[in-house]
């Protein structure tokens, strides 16, 4: 029996490479969200209001998608 996921697995990741940049990349400080950002719009929380899951909100941003 031969065993293919490994190869198809690799291959994905070399395919993908070039649209999701290197890790390095991905991970960098500028692509991170900041711990106080809101989830839609990604600026400083302005009136923060904070799901039942713990994601932090604009509280406009939550009333604008119907949330609450």
């Amino acid at each position: 029996m031969l065993n293919i996921s490994a190869y198809h697995h690799c291959l994905i990741e070399r395919m993908l490479k070039d649209r999701w940049g290197s890790r390095s990349l991905r991970l960098s400080k500028e692509n991170m969200r900041a711990f106080y950002a809101c989830y839609l719009c990604l600026q400083a929380a302005q009136q923060p209001v904070c799901c039942g899951e713990g994601h932090l909100f604009c509280k406009v941003c939550f009333m604008a998608v119907g949330a609450l």
